[in-house]
């Protein structure tokens, strides 16, 4: 008998040996088979084929069975194979007792299929199909389901024996990294053996499906459980120390640098798929839910003519009919995934990445390259650059996988869940874009009860337009056009705004709109400014960059001296290299926050200090340098902290609310950093920087949808403050004082205090002023608008440094969408400058501004600035506010914006090279390179910025010539007549000496002689031009405070300079009622002036006492008041002032009053700091001017002449006396004494008088000077 068993011929059959499909009958002569030996050349089967049985053992041990000893006979057997590569193979079915092929020989007819599935609905590309990226990573284990790296042979039965040509078994099969080999077990298969049948019953014309009823449906799961709850399944688990992974990479991990392959990594036990799911296979499987049989999930497969695909340019079309996928399998741990580690294992990261996907389906040559085949001599050759670039620049998915929210993970569980969920683009009816992937670990347990089976759930949807357009997977020329649309809307915006407040303006005379006188004068200062500003940072971030990457010393030196002399660790040098270019960044901002500090605090020299200065211990603009630095690095650290919070979910879940606390904060801010450096210019830098901050945060918004969202509202927000909001805290700031003396005027302690320390403490009411609430608003608009100019250099900056910022991973973006925000900077900026020109309209219809008139006057003095830098000018305007004399003097002009820029820019940088040492958890205390970096970058800035300085003296940047002057925007068209004719006209004073206008310098034409002098030729002129130059609010309350245009232009009985009780009731038609700090000073000043004056009228009008001339009585009775050297010497001035007018008086003013001459001027003198008097030669007056002087001098005659025939009646003997508003004040010696007691001569003291605004206003300037 056994003999007749070796009869039958062994494979490899061919057509000769008669055998077929016809001829599967008994063939004559070959009643018997033989038993073919094993081949070594065949393949390894799947796990389950192999491990059937016990090696060498003739029965099944049923007591003791192993892995896949029993099989359900009924069931079917399913074998995948995947190529890698084209591959040719045969399969062959082995009976291993002829008498049962003999008996059922024709029940194995149309019992095996062969089914081929290659991709076909990722694109058009001929089986193009997404392909899944592995890269080289030392600290993650390698997944055990990768192909192995080269053809090699083993024996399972052996207890997993390497075969070598010198020691093989028969059982030693063939393993080749060409293909791979997968079995579906029993349960798994079933639901293709229904796909099966509902094939063969619609062939018969069957209706419905019949499933197996009875004993047939159950089906046994042959999963054998362990004593220790572990579970053994035959037919895909395979231990992870029996799978040859180690030193995959190869070099030590070394070597390839990364590995493609076109199935899920990472699952290798999975029941349908075993160890490979080919995503191609898993998302065009029309996979189906069978009740109570079996269930994989659903998968709807759409048609290609009934797709509906997403345009971009077809809104619309706002979701997309394609193809989905909700696929559950069961899985098991082939890891051991009780015992701890050397690496870390897949299931044990949170939040790392574990691959990447391509985003569009790619062919098999281009998957060849990448994979384990291809080598320097394989076609096509291996080729790994084109996906490490993807990789790079965030081209590929990467599929990140984290524990659920809310789960906290600790050491010794594991997930029994796992979610892959997939988003993709589908632009045409064929093909398909990847977007979005991500992973997501839940339900975990303890491993050591863990049963080592858990449920991965996969799922597939097409995007809809809205979420396309916040994933930026629309082309770059799209969103172009968007933002566009975006500026046209916001223009849009403003406009309206306009229009309203056009409409319900409540001037008389509205102004008219300005568009191009506008755009010419607003223009040229930001763009050349903020040029040159960020020349320096540009070559900062481009210097730094090429030292640290081209001298290999700055990033190979070890950072701590405990590491000094080991071998350095590629993660040290990565940290060496981001740390050490982050302490260049930090070292060149506080270099260009010093010069920043110089720039805005220069060092002037006044002629007047005597003091040695080297002596002198207070160095005023060391101070405030000091501070301006000091206020930015504490500015800094909150911005530091912003940025930080930003990086977190609940920032992005609370975003529009955390937006407008950041908005009340910053304000807040800026007016605390107002308080303390005393400067509004000093401020201007640092409010850039916070507005960097705001717009960098802007960018961690969730969306892009929420970051359109976000510029509408801080438009609207921007609109408000300029419009309503700066004016009303301006309000309020002023109407604070006056509440809090209000209140504090309750206790009388208050009312005895003098009005020194009322000036002293600020209680003292403060006078309005329009320009200064203007310059405030165009102050605003100037950090606005260099932000603005900023922004695109400054993301530029996030996309080149985003490795070392980790922007686009912190914030969850690619970090190629920064291209896209770097777009939108750019195009937002010509619709921003038309949006300004509208806020400037809207600023003169509701406040009445002059903004248009006060930009012309700041450009034309900037154009005739007399110092190269205008900055280094001495003269200010002290009719200002203090605070904003040194932005006013920078007249908005290209060096206003350079200083927005080169400050704003040096103190954001600061902010992000911290922000880069975080990143890189770098300490550059420890680093032993921290002194020899900072010196070196000192140094280069140091040369930098003189050679900076020196090419801007080669190229004449900001030199004063004629032809800037003539090139200039302000023109002598656009000056008054009175400008224009000015050249043509001879200057009076030196037309004696034959002079000419020509030999004026710009020096002459700003001191304060010269200022003086035109005011006293132009006086009347200058009156005439306020009904030109007041706003309408403004002119109706000077007309409410008495004033008369009409009589300012001359004329008989114009204004009187009479001291008469007529002129006066003429000038005040209404009674004066004095404030209380009004009426303190003027009693201040009155008992100044008695003291100078004779008799004890003078003493009573000051409530001074009548019956003793002691020292003590004629004391103040206010204490001395504690001035500021400032105050002092102006103090000073005015006292030797007086005591001149007062001996001229003595002696002169008798006959000068008397004189018959007509109008003459003796010398007038213009004492200087060194004493010597300039003289200007004979005024010449306007015609108005002539007729009020000879109306003073006619009263002032009449009057002396009646004051001395009543001194001489009174027999006093005084002489020269002049009663000056009922007030006698005497122009004798102090010495002279007299009784002028009589009632007739007494003084008749006018009860308080309420003073208007514009009174008041009149009174200060008046006081000032010496009475004549």
């Amino acid at each position: 008998a056994e003999a007749d068993f070796e009869r039958v011929p062994c494979p490899p059959w061919n057509v000769g040996d008669s055998i077929n499909r016809k001829t599967m009958g008994i063939i004559p002569g070959r009643e018997f088979e033989e038993k073919c030996p094993k081949s070594t050349e065949a393949l390894e089967l799947p796990f389950w084929f192999a491990a059937n049985g016990l090696y060498g053992a003739t029965e099944h041990n049923v007591v003791k069975p192993k892995m896949g000893t029993y099989v359900w006979k009924r069931g079917l057997h399913e074998i995948n194979i995947g190529g890698l590569d084209e591959v040719s193979f045969r399969f062959e079915v082995r009976m291993l007792h002829g008498l049962y092929q003999n008996e059922t020989r024709r029940g194995f007819l149309d019992s095996m299929c062969v089914d081929t599935h290659y991709p076909e609905r990722g694109g058009k590309k001929d089986k193009a199909s997404f392909h899944f990226i592995l890269e080289n990573n030392n600290e993650l284990q390698v997944p055990l389901n990768v192909p192995f790296r080269e053809p090699f042979q083993r024996s399972l039965e052996l207890d997993y024996f390497l075969c070598t040509p010198t020691q093989m078994d028969p059982s030693c099969r063939f393993i080749y990294p060409t293909l791979t080999l997968d079995f579906n077990s029993t349960l798994a298969s079933e639901w293709k053996a229904y796909i099966k049948k509902i094939e063969l019953d619609a062939n018969v014309g069957a209706e419905t499906v019949t499933l197996p009823d009875g004993e047939e449906l159950e089906m046994t799961d042959d999963v054998i459980i362990n004593s220790d709850g572990s579970m053994n399944v035959p037919d895909v688990l395979e231990r992870e120390d029996d799978i040859l992974v180690r030193d995959y990479w190869g070099n030590g991990g070394q070597g390839r640098p990364l590995l493609a392959v076109d199935y899920l990594p990472f699952f290798s036990g999975c029941r349908g798929f075993d160890s490979h799911i080919y995503f191609h296979y898993l998302t065009e499987t029309s996979w189906t839910e069978v009740d109570n049989f079996v269930n994989y999930g659903e998968c709807k497969l759409i048609p290609v003519n009934e797709t509906v695909f997403i345009s971009q340019w077809a809104p619309q079309i706002a979701a997309a009919v394609a193809d989905s996928c909700e696929v559950e399998i069961k899985c098991f741990y082939e890891e051991s995934y009780k015992d701890a580690a050397a690496s870390t294992r897949w299931f044990e990261v949170e939040g790392d990445t574990l691959f990447h996907i391509t985003q569009e389906a790619e062919t098999r040559e281009k998957l060849f390259e990448a994979s384990v085949l291809s080598n320097d001599q394989s076609t096509p050759e291996v080729n790994t650059e084109d996906y490490a670039t993807a990789i790079e620049t965030q081209e590929t998915i990467p599929v990140a996988f984290s524990p659920a929210d809310g789960v906290e993970v600790t050491r010794g569980i594991i997930p029994t869940e796992i979610s892959i969920s997939m988003s993709y683009f589908q632009f045409s009816p064929f093909d398909k874009r990847m977007i979005q992937a991500e992973g997501e670990f839940g339900e975990y347990v303890n491993a050591k009860k863990h049963d080592g089976t858990y449920l991965l759930e996969i799922s597939t949807a097409a995007l809809g337009w809205f979420d396309l357009l916040n994933f930026f997977a629309f082309d770059y020329i799209f969103y172009i056009a968007l933002f566009h649309a975006l500026g046209m809307i916001s223009v849009a915006v403003v406009v309206a705004f306009w229009v309203f407040t056009r409409v319900f303006t409540t001037l008389k005379d509205p102004p008219r709109f300005r568009f191009m006188p506008y755009l010419r004068i607003m223009t040229q200062g930001p763009s050349q400014g903020i040029f040159l500003s960020m020349l320096p940072f540009f070559l900062a971030q481009t210097g730094v960059r090429m030292i640290i990457e081209s001298i290999t010393f700055f990033t190979q030196f070890p950072i701590s001296i405990d590491n000094f002399g080991r071998e350095i660790d590629p993660l040290i040098v990565t940290k060496a290299t981001n740390g050490r270019m982050a302490l260049c960044f930090l070292t060149v901002s506080c270099y260009i926050m010093t010069c920043t500090a110089e720039i805005l605090v220069p060092r002037i020299t006044e002629d007047s200090l005597e003091e040695d200065e080297d002596d002198s211990v207070f160095k005023p603009e060391v101070w405030k340098r000091s501070h301006y630095i000091l206020a930015n690095i504490l500015i800094n650290v909150t911005n530091v902290a912003l940025m930080e919070f930003s990086y977190t979910d609940t920032y992005g879940k609370y975003f529009f609310t955390v937006f407008l606390l950041m908005k009340v904060f910053h304000l807040i801010l800026e007016m605390n950093t107002e308080a303390f450096l005393g400067e509004v210019l000093l401020l201007t830098p640092i409010s850039v920087c916070l507005a960097q901050t705001s717009g960098l945060v802007t960018i961690a918004a969730d969306d892009f949808t929420d970051f359109t969202m976000g510029y509408y509202l801080e438009l609207i927000i921007g609109l408000i403050e300029f419009v309503y909001l700066d004016s009303f805290i301006a309000g309020v700031a002023k109407m604070v004082p006056k509440v809090k003396l209000a209140i504090q005027r309750a206790f009388s302690r208050l009312r005895r205090r003098t009005i020194s320390q009322q000036l002293l403490e600020g209680l003292v009411e403060e006078e309005d002023s329009v320009v200064e609430d203007l310059m405030g608003y165009l102050t605003a608009y100037g950090t606005a608008t260099a932000g603005l100019y900023m922004t695109p250099f400054f993301i530029y900056f996030y996309w080149d440094f985003n490795d070392q910022l980790q922007l686009s991973f912190l914030f969850g973006f690619r970090k190629k969408d920064l291209l896209i925000y770097l777009l939108f900077s750019l195009v937002i900026i010509p619709f921003q400058i038309v949006m300004d020109i509208f806020t400037f309209n809207i600023q003169e219809l509701f406040h009445g501004w002059k903004v248009y008139e006060y930009m012309k006057y700041a450009r034309y003095r900037y154009i005739n600035r007399t110092a190269r830098w205008k900055g280094l000018e001495k003269v200010y305007d002290e009719s200002i506010d203090y605070s904003l004399r040194t932005v006013d003097q920078m007249c908005f002009s290209s060096q206003f914006y350079f200083i927005l820029g080169l400050g704003g820019s040096g103190s954001f940088l600061f902010v992000l090279s911290l922000s880069m040492m975080l990143r890189a958890q770098y300490n550059m205390f420890e680093d032993i390179l921290f002194g020899l970096v900072v010196g070196v970058m000192i140094g280069l800035c140091v040369v930098t910025r003189k050679g900076a300085l020196l090419m801007a003296d080669i190229i004449g940047l900001w030199k004063i010539s004629a032809e800037q002057m003539e090139d200039g925007m302000i023109g002598e068209e656009d000056l008054p007549t009175e400008f224009q004719t000015f050249e043509k006209a001879k200057d009076t004073e030196r037309d004696t000496i034959g002079t000419g206008r020509g030999e004026f310098t710009m020096a002459d034409l700003t001191t304060d002689a010269f200022r003086r002098k035109f005011l006293e030729h132009n006086r009347m002129w200058l009156l005439e031009q306020l009904s030109e130059l007041l706003t309408p609010r403004t002119a109706k309350k000077f007309r409410k405070m008495g004033g008369n245009f009409k009589n300012l232009s001359g004329g008989g009985g114009g204004l009187s300079d009479s001291d008469s009780d007529g002129g006066e009731n003429e000038r005040f038609g209404e009674q004066v009622i004095l404030s209380d700090p009004s009426h303190a000073i003027m009693r201040q000043w009155c008992h100044e002036a008695s003291k100078r004056a004779r008799g004890k009228f003078a003493r009573r009008t000051a409530g001074l006492s009548e019956t003793s001339d002691s020292d003590i009585d004629s004391r103040p009775k206010w204490p001395v008041s504690r001035l500021n050297p400032g105050a002092a010497a102006l103090m000073k001035g005015w006292l030797a002032a007086t005591r001149a007018v007062r001996s001229a008086r003595s002696t002169g003013n008798r006959e000068a009053l008397s004189s018959s001459e007509g109008l003459s001027s003796g010398t007038d003198t213009d004492t200087d700091r060194s004493g010597a008097s300039r003289t200007w030669g004979t005024p010449v007056l306007h015609t108005a001017s002539q007729r009020t002087l000879l109306d003073w001098l006619s009263r002032a005659r009449a009057q002396v002449a009646a004051n001395t025939r009543r001194t001489e009646a009174e027999g006093g003997g005084r002489s020269g006396g002049i009663l000056v508003n009922d007030v006698q004040f005497s122009s004798s010696d102090d010495s002279s004494s007299g009784n002028s007691g009589s009632e007739d001569g007494g003084v008749r003291r006018q009860a308080v008088q309420n003073l208007s605004t514009g009174a008041k206003r009149a009174m200060r300037q008046w006081l000032p000077p010496p009475r004549m």
